[in-house]
């Protein structure tokens, strides 16, 4: 007598990790998939469709699921996935800003608004500059305010302000206000001791 003998593919569990990132508006991550149970010798892969994380935006630890996974490989057909989606987590990283210069006119104030964008998609912050005098003159950035510095605060515009960090900005120039002298007109005369209106 004869029998069949049926192997059946063995059973391997994924595990994921994923790369940290910049702060670009969405949501991908690349994933790096880890394969236990593969037995020694045999050459298995295994590679995620996609990685997202939870959301958008800037934080650590943020839950991360990479989706879609497959195996490759020359014994990748004696062995079948336990799940083909697994979680990890990882970290985005808010995006640094490089200000450009700003010019305003003088006003008597040494607080300015600036809408800025971003250059992510069409997000934009409020910058809030706050220069060391109201007089006219060039400011340099600073971090803690101090003579011929500016500083610069941040808040929500169409984008979140904690998603980006300022690493470095240029001058703010606050400009000398244009002075008219008046047009005086009148009738000329010649001088006879008498007075003229």
């Amino acid at each position: 007598d004869s029998a069949n003998i049926v192997i059946n593919a063995k059973s391997i569990t994924p595990t994921a990790s994923a790369s940290n990132k910049t702060y670009n508006g969405n949501t991908s991550t690349t994933c790096t998939i880890s394969l236990t149970g593969v037995v020694t010798g045999d050459t298995v892969n295994a590679s995620a469709g996609s990685g997202t994380f939870a959301d958008k935006n800037v934080g650590t630890g943020k839950k991360v699921t990479c989706s879609s996974i497959t195996l490759s490989g020359t014994s990748a057909s004696n062995y079948t996935l336990s799940k083909t989606s697994a979680e990890t987590t990882a970290n985005i990283i808010a995006k640094a800003l490089t200000i450009s210069s700003h010019s305003v006119n003088y006003n008597g104030n040494k607080i300015f608004d600036r809408t800025y964008s971003t250059g992510i998609g069409s997000e934009t912050i409020k910058l809030t500059y706050t220069s060391y005098s109201a007089n006219a003159g060039t400011y340099t950035y600073a971090t803690t305010a101090g003579s011929g510095k500016f500083t610069l605060s941040k808040t929500d515009g169409t984008g979140s302000q904690s998603n980006y960090s300022i690493s470095s900005a240029g001058n703010l120039t606050i400009n000398k206000i244009a002075s008219t002298c008046p047009t005086i007109s009148g009738t000329a005369a010649t001088y006879d001791g008498e007075s003229h209106s």
